[in-house]
Order: C-alpha cells, then sequence, then structure tokens
C-alpha cells in the first residue's frame, strides 16, 4: 500500500487526546476596563480561556463596558456588551459568537463548533491571528499536550516550514521557511530569534530547547521580523508564551511518564504546577517543575558501552504576578533549565546502524538561568509594556578529536577530547507603547536594548604530547587553545503605524532604527594559557529595517495581504579563515548579511468558521550569507557565503468538521539556491544549494474526543510528519544527502474527572532515516555519520488536575 494512502487512513480512525473542563461554567476573575469592544472582547477571550468570533462591525467604534470581579463567562459578556448594540449566544461550551442585536438569531445550521480564534502578541499588539497580515502560527497548549509534544524539534509537524537540526537536546538550530547559513553553529548569530514571553533567550547560542511545559501557546512568525526584533531575526520569531498566575484560585497539576525506546534504554518523567492566590485579585504564585530522563539507543563498540546517548533534563520556572490596580500588573518571572547528555547521538555508518567506534566520550551539559520583569499598564490613551530580562548560560562540549591530532601535532591514535567551554551573559530591555483608541490610526513605538557577552575556552589535549615535544615549547599535553571574549550590542527605536483607509483596506508601515556593536579580543597558541589576545578588535553598524504591509479584507473570513519587509544580521571579526587555520587573523572581519522578503498571502475561513486555510507565496532575496564553515582539522570560521534565494509556498489548514473532531495539515514548498559564491568555499556554481533544508516538507494531524460510558471520555490522537531531501554541505556533488523520511505518532486516552491515563507510541514505523549528516567536526572527514531518528518508543502517562 503507498505510504501517502497508509497515513491517510490511520489519520481518519486515529484521532486526539485528553479534553478539558467546560470554560463557560467555570467563574473566573476578569479585569478588563471600559474600552473600544474590539479590545476588551480579546481580553475578554483571554482572561476566560473562550474562543470569541467577532463580526465584521467592531471595524467602527464602539466602547464596551468596565467588567471587574468574578463571575460566570457569561455574565461577564452580558456586562460587557450592556447598551453596545451587540448581543451574544454561545455556539458550544468554549465558543461564543458575537452579533448585531438587529440581526436574526443564527440558524441551527451555525450552532456547530468552530475552530478556536487564538490570538497572537508576538506583533507586539494583541491580533487575532487570521487578522494578522502576514505569515504566523499559534500551537495552544493543550494542543501540545494531546499531541505529546514538548521539546522545539518536535514541533516540526505541527507547523509549517518549521524545521530544526538534530544533534540533540538544547544543541540544536531552527530554520524558518526554508532558510538556512549552515549546518553549523557557535559564532554567528541565529537567523531565528527565540523568545520566552519578552525575553530574548539566545543570540549566537543555539536554542536552549527550553521544555514546552505548562505553556499558554506557542507563536511562529516566518520570514525576518526585523522591525519589530532588530538583528537576528531574519528567518523569524519563535515564542514561547507561558501560563501567567491566577489570582482568584488554588489548583494545580502533576502528571509522570515512563517510556521504553525500541533496542535502547528505559527513560521516564515527572511534571507539574501549582497555582497559589496569596491576595485574592492581587498577588498570586505559579510554580513550575520537570525532570526526566530519555534512555539512549546507540552503542560505541572500542568503548564497549550501550545506550550511551542517554538525557536528562530537569527545570522550573516561579512566577509572580501584583495586579497593582485594576490598570497596572506587575510579573517578575525566574526560570532554569539543565540538561546532561552523556553522549552525542550520531553513529557512523561504517561501524553499522546505531553504532560507533569513538575513542573518547563526548558529553554535553547546558545549564541556562532566565530572570526577567515586566510592568504592564493601562494609561487609557495606549497600552505601556516594560520588560528586562537577564539570562546565564553555561554550555560545555566534549569531541572525540583523536583522528583530527596528526593534523596538529605528529601523533595519532592516541584519544584525545576537545573540549569546549562558553559561558553566556545577556541582559535586555524594551519598552514600547501601543495606540488603544479605536480609530483609523493604530500604532505602536518602542526602545530597545540588548548587550550579549560570551567567554569561549577551547582546548585540544593530546596525553604524552608535552613529553615528546618537550624540547619544542610544549611544556604541557594542550597541543592547541583558543580564547575569545567577544560583546555584542543592540540599541533600537521602533516603531508602526497601521492606517485603514476603510472597513477592508489598510496600510501597515514599520521602521527600525538600530545600532549594533561587536568586538572581539581573542587568542589562540599552542599551549595552554595562551598570550594575550593577538586579535582586539571593534565594529560598528547603524541601519534602518523598513517594513511595508497592505492587507484587504475581501469577505468576513478572508483576508489578503502583501508584505515587504527586511532583515539584517551584524557581521563580525573572525579568527581563523582558510588559508590561516594556524594563526588568528588579525581581526579579519566577515560582512553583515541582509534579507528582504516579499510575500503575498491570503487567511480565510468557511463553513460557518470550521475550517480554516492560510496560503501564502514567497520570495526571499539574501545577500551575503553569513556561515560557519569547518576546516580541515575540525575548527571553524566564518565567512559571507555568497547570495541567497527561495521562492515558496506555505499550506496551512484546519478544520472541525463535526463535534469533538479536530483536523490539521501543513505544507512547505520552497527551492532554497545560492548564487554569487564566495570561491573560498570551493564550490561550483551549477552544484550550490542552502543546506539544510528539505524543498519539501509536510505534516497532518487529527484529534478526536469521544464519551466511553460511566464518566469515562476517550480520546485520541495521530500526527503525521515528512521530510524531504536536503544536503550538510553547500556543495551537492559532495555533501551527505539527509531526510527523505516520515514520522508518525499516537496518542490514546481514558479520562473520568479530573485523571487522565493513556499510552503513546512513537515513530510508528520505526523510522530510520538520517535526520543530520553530522555529530563530529574532527572525525566527519574520516566517517560518514548519520543522526538517526530515536526508534520506536512506547510510553504511558497519568496526569492529574487539582
Amino acid at each position: 500500500m503507498p505510504a501517502f494512502i497508509r497515513v491517510f487512513l490511520t489519520g481518519i480512525f486515529l484521532v486526539g487526546l485528553c479534553g478539558q473542563a467546560a470554560a463557560a461554567a467555570t467563574p473566573r476573575q476578569f479585569s478588563i476596563p471600559a474600552q473600544p469592544v474590539g479590545k476588551a472582547l480579546i481580553a475578554f477571550a483571554v482572561q476566560a480561556n473562550i474562543s470569541v468570533s467577532l463580526p465584521e462591525e467592531l471595524a467602527v467604534p464602539i466602547q464596551g463596558n468596565a467588567v471587574t470581579g468574578r463571575y460566570l463567562p457569561r455574565q461577564a459578556l452580558s456586562r460587557l456588551l450592556a447598551g453596545t448594540g451587540l448581543e451574544f449566544e454561545f455556539v458550544d461550551d468554549e465558543t461564543a459568537r458575537i452579533y448585531r442585536a438587529s440581526r436574526p438569531a443564527f440558524p441551527q445550521a451555525s450552532v456547530l463548533p468552530v475552530l478556536e480564534s487564538v490570538t497572537v502578541t508576538g506583533t507586539k499588539r494583541t491580533v487575532l491571528l487570521q487578522d494578522l497580515p502576514t505569515s504566523a502560527a499559534v500551537v495552544q497548549g493543550n494542543a501540545l499536550v494531546q499531541a505529546g509534544v514538548v521539546s522545539t524539534e518536535e514541533l516540526g509537524g505541527l507547523v509549517a516550514a518549521f524545521t530544526t537540526t538534530n544533534l540533540g537536546p538544547g544543541r540544536n538550530k531552527i530554520f524558518l521557511r526554508g532558510l538556512s547559513d549552515g549546518s553549523f553553529n557557535s559564532r554567528i548569530q541565529s537567523i531565528v530569534g527565540i523568545y520566552l514571553d519578552d525575553t530574548p533567550v539566545n543570540f549566537s547560542a543555539p536554542d536552549p530547547d527550553l521544555q514546552l511545559i505548562d505553556i499558554d501557546r506557542v507563536e511562529v512568525l516566518r520570514g525576518p521580523q526585523g522591525s519589530l526584533y532588530g538583528s537576528g531575526s531574519i528567518g523569524g520569531i519563535y515564542r514561547i508564551v507561558t501560563n501567567r498566575p491566577d489570582l482568584t484560585d488554588f489548583g494545580g497539576w502533576a502528571a509522570a511518564r515512563g517510556a521504553v525506546t525500541q533496542g535502547g534504554g528505559a527513560g521516564h518523567s515527572v511534571e507539574g504546577a501549582l497555582n497559589v492566590p496569596l491576595v485574592t485579585d492581587r498577588l498570586g504564585l505559579r510554580v513550575t517543575g520537570y525532570a526526566g530522563q530519555d534512555g539512549g539507543y546507540l552503542d560505541d563498540t572500542r568503548l564497549g558501552e550501550k545506550n550511551i546517548n542517554g538525557s536528562n533534563i530537569a527545570g522550573g520556572r516561579l512566577m509572580l504576578r501584583w495586579s497593582a490596580s485594576d490598570r497596572w500588573t506587575v510579573d517578575l518571572a525566574a526560570s532554569f533549565q539543565n540538561i546532561d547528555q552523556d553522549d552525542s547521538q550520531y553513529y557512523a555508518r561504517e561501524a553499522g546502524p546505531f553504532m560507533r567506534a569513538s575513542f573518547v566520550r563526548q558529553p554535553y551539559q547546558d545549564h541556562i538561568a532566565i530572570g526577567s520583569l515586566t510592568v504592564h499598564g493601562d494609561l487609557g490613551w495606549a497600552d505601556l509594556t516594560s520588560s528586562t530580562s537577564v539570562i546565564g548560560r553555561d554550555v560545555d562540549t566534549q569531541y572525540d578529536a583523536t583522528l583530527s591530532v596528526p593534523r596538529f601535532v605528529p601523533l595519532q591514535d592516541i584519544p584525545s577530547p576537545f573540549d569546549m567551554r562558553r559561558r553566556i551573559d545577556m541582559i535586555s530591555h524594551e519598552t514600547r507603547v501601543v495606540s488603544s483608541v479605536l480609530s483609523p490610526f493604530r500604532w505602536l513605538a518602542g526602545v530597545f536594548f540588548l548587550r550579549n557577552r560570551e567567554h569561549y575556552d577551547a582546548t585540544l589535549t593530546v596525553p604524552g604530547a608535552g613529553e615528546v615535544f618537550s624540547g619544542q615549547g610544549f611544556p604541557s599535553d594542550t597541543v592547541y587553545s583558543e580564547i575569545r571574549r567577544e560583546t555584542a550590542t543592540e540599541a533600537a527605536l521602533f516603531g508602526e503605524l497601521e492606517w485603514s483607509f476603510t472597513d477592508v483596506l489598510a496600510l501597515t508601515l514599520g521602521a527600525r532604527l538600530v545600532q549594533n556593536t561587536t568586538a572581539l579580543q581573542a587568542g589562540t597558541g599552542g599551549i595552554a594559557g595562551a598570550p594575550l589576545p593577538v586579535v582586539d578588535s571593534r565594529r560598528r553598524a547603524v541601519n534602518v529595517l523598513p517594513k511595508a504591509v497592505v492587507s484587504y479584507k475581501a469577505f468576513s473570513d478572508i483576508l489578503v495581504y502583501a508584505r515587504a519587509e527586511e532583515g539584517f544580521r551584524m557581521g563580525g571579526i573572525n579568527i581563523n579563515t582558510p588559508g590561516e587555520a594556524d594563526e588568528p587573523t588579525n581581526g579579519k572581519g566577515f560582512d553583515s548579511d541582509r534579507l528582504w522578503t516579499f510575500d503575498l498571502g491570503v487567511k480565510s475561513g468557511w463553513l460557518d468558521g470550521r475550517l480554516q486555510a492560510n496560503m501564502a507565496f514567497f520570495y526571499v532575496l539574501w545577500r551575503d550569507v553569513q556561515t560557519e564553515q569547518l576546516l580541515p582539522n575540525g575548527l571553524t570560521f566564518v565567512t559571507n557565503a555568497g547570495n541567497g534565494y527561495n521562492i515558496g509556498f506555505e499550506l496551512e489548514v484546519a478544520a472541525r468538521p463535526i463535534d469533538d473532531l479536530e483536523i490539521t495539515a501543513n505544507l512547505l514548498v520552497n527551492t532554497p539556491e545560492l548564487g554569487n559564491l564566495n570561491l573560498a568555499l570551493g564550490v561550483s556554481p551549477n552544484e550550490a544549494r542552502l543546506p539544510g533544508v528539505a524543498n519539501i516538507t509536510a505534516g497532518f494531524s487529527v484529534s478526536y474526543g469521544f464519551p466511553l460510558g460511566a464518566g469515562f471520555k476517550g480520546r485520541a490522537g495521530f500526527n503525521y510528519a515528512y521530510t524531504g531531501h536536503s544536503l550538510l554541505l553547500f556543495d551537492k556533488s559532495v555533501s551527505p544527502v539527509m531526510g527523505n523520511y516520515q514520522y508518525g505518532n499516537l496518542v490514546l486516552s481514558v479520562s473520568r474527572g479530573s485523571v487522565t491515563a493513556g499510552v503513546t507510541i512513537d515513530n510508528i514505523w520505526n523510522t530510520g532515516g538520517n535526520s543530520f549528516a553530522f555529530g563530529n567536526p574532527f572525525s566527519l572527514p574520516f566517517e560518514h555519520q548519520v543522526t538517526p531518528l530515536r526508534p520506536r518508543t512506547f510510553g504511558l502517562f497519568v496526569h492529574y488536575d487539582f
């Protein structure tokens, strides 16, 4: 049976996970000031956790009433809409429709479950996703729970054009829309900005893989977001929005999981959250914690060890919310996460499937701590948000450099580790104001500052080298060392103006005035404790990053838009370049890169809101692509590869045809190419393309809940993802090929009251595709490296709400 037919038939019969209590039947605390009714209804939807269908008439100025206190959602909505000429009806327990009082009630055919009207705040203002004229996706927290998704890389099947490398937890790069600057990364700024609420959590380091536990939603903005986010967002934004403290109700949840991987080890995890109102309606605390272990599934024949690549992840989050008044709130948050991976997760094809023959272990540790203070206030004429954050991150990586030792000193077959230690400290601040008066003109303005400091130390240790070469100035076994002290800063003013010419036609203009500065002190040496830095250089650039969007509301449920926006990354100072692998380049730099995207998109709703189809065509021009590349000895250098080009199409569909059945699908088709090549890469113009991303990716999910009798409810869910061919390197003629595999997982659960229990099967077909053809830069020239998907894994879980 063809694979796509098998997937389709599987999807027809396998559907969703655990349901939630009816939101409309639960009293909640509301704090909604008198304001334009469109904005008030968005605040109501967020505070009530209810989907609200907004009519077209809300484009005209109608003032909503203040609602403060504890009410049922129906009671709060009645107070909010009193005297506005608008009425409402609940089409189910979690969905409300708003309509003109002069209109007749909706016919019975329309009283069917509709898709949730989710909001997006990653655009610095609260906007309904279907009204946002840009390519974006939102995955709600309950959908992540139903799909069993807790890590960043698992989002690929749920979000169009979202892919990652697969080096392991805390080590991956994120790619959006087929834009990749290369498969390796330790120095250049990431092309996708990663945010926890309003806090940027990465700069040049990989994605910290903050676990998606006890969160409200994930937002993904595709394409450059330079006007709102500045440098380092040329691919887009990935934002995790956490659950905030409830100031009224005490409660929480706890969950436990156990799993076993076919041919590998066992795993387990515990997690939970506790919400405590310290002072009712004024002060609340929310504590989240998690700890887990994933069993390994690779064996090392030379070291004689099995299941070497197990990992442990533990973390937590503490959030304190103070409602100083009906108009002002203060949020204080602290988060931490520790990742300990016992070994890397690639195998060598020459050694056999899931096997490797290493000389030394290759562990990885990643410890991150995040603190933030956010103040939000209603000024009457505008909303103010001010957020200050600090981050400390320690990343320790060890590689087996034994096979590359002869390229440093004339010794071989001596087990030799290459150790990298990175200490990253980042501070950021943003203050912005967003207009709240309903008028043809809506605006936002803000200031931003970020400073990222990194201390990098690396050493190659060859046991016995100090004794062998003592007469050549080697008093120790350290045959190579590198020290870097890098500082990058960004200071910016940004603003955006939206002008609604009519009720259906709008123009949005935005710009960011940004100054970037980078400084580097670095040194390399043949012994431990390198001499004073031989590179001491600084660069500065000032840029304006523009944005323009035209949107047209063709019908009440169809939005057409055209968008153009520029992204930018600051250039920097290099250390090693081809031909200069053994000594610094005395500050030779690599240029900034710039990226323009041009989008034409359509967002549409059909069948009374039961079907949504969003699509976009895009063209990308990326000049002077920054990339990190490998030298023959395993070290890296940074250069500009050339100009990147990409033409593509993305599609996302969501449908709820019957009660408790939801189906989603996504597709990306694109052609990432590279031209105007840097000859130092040694790539033929006819053989060049952007690496690391496939021409085609697709995903499909289906979720269904059903009664089982005696108060029990069942839920089933199936998720499928396909990744097409991709390349590790820019040169198609020599690059290892990756991808071309499909992946599926299944979740089945039974719930009664506050308890849910179930089973999971990940990688149903036990797919063994090569997800990433890289794991160790020092042995890559000597072996074919394969990073497999985790083999079929069976799991059990239980979840308890209180």
